[in-house]
């Protein structure tokens, strides 16, 4: 059957067209990923966008049953934007509300980028992302009420979901190597819906520190909480020594 080693379930936003593929391509044999989409409203409004991701909360709990349907060891909010923008706490106690209503954990994307940079021993992050400054700003702070640096961010500045998802991988890999890498430990590339996974290694040998990318640390601390540690090849630092950061 698939999934015989684990089950993973993922909550996507209606829009994201690159969660899905990146967790097929980073899959070891026996896990598998199922995913439920809630509902985002497309808009091309800066002054909309910060509402309408935080918006996709109230679809949360149906995507949620519907995916304990499938009995999963671990599930996933897989926004980063959507677990951050609330601030540290407003985060920590939605993935402990959520998993006391799932009965197995229940991590966002945000809280896996956490474990990510402390499993590395990270403390000063250069950070990458599409956004808008404003959502960039919120990230900053989120990351620093987290006791991270963030030393420098670069953002392009897009403020629609449905753009993200069709950046290109040459796109992610010229943004991150532009930017200032002078005072950070590891390099953030942050979107779930940025193609980025394939890139990594890439990425690594050429800034010479580890690169964190939102899917990669999703997909590693949603294997930790299945209890897979088996170590996954060709997508960067973190993925090729799991048992190290178990």
């Amino acid at each position: 059957m698939f999934g015989w080693k684990c089950r993973l379930g993922i909550i996507v936003p209606s829009s994201n067209t690159t969660v899905e593929p990146e967790f097929a391509l980073m899959a070891p044999s026996g896990v598998s990923t199922f995913a439920a989409r809630v509902f985002q409203r497309e808009t091309e409004r800066a002054d909309e966008k910060i509402e309408s991701v935080l918006a996709m909360r109230e679809h949360i709990p149906v995507a949620l049953d519907q995916l304990l349907s499938v009995g999963p060891h671990a599930i996933a909010y897989t926004c980063t934007a959507g677990s951050f923008l609330g601030g540290r706490e407003d985060d920590r106690e939605t993935c402990s509300h959520l998993s006391s209503q799932a009965g197995v954990p229940v991590i966002t994307t945000s809280t896996a980028v956490l474990g990510a940079l402390e499993a590395l021993g990270v403390q000063r992050v250069a950070l990458v992302t599409p956004y808008v400054s404003e959502v960039n700003e919120r990230e900053k702070a989120y990351l620093e009420e987290s006791g991270f640096e963030v030393t420098a961010i670069r953002g392009m500045g897009i403020v629609g979901n449905v753009p993200k998802g069709r950046l290109s991988r040459t796109q992610a890999y010229q943004e991150a190597i532009q930017v200032d890498v002078s005072n950070a430990d590891a390099i953030f590339i942050s979107c779930t819906n940025w193609r980025t996974v394939d890139l990594i290694p890439d990425l690594e040998a050429n800034m010479s520190r580890p690169v964190v990318s939102s899917n990669q640390a999703t997909f590693w601390a949603l294997l930790r909480a299945s209890g897979v540690h088996e170590s996954v090849p060709n997508y960067g630092l973190l993925l090729a020594n799991v048992r190290a950061h178990s």
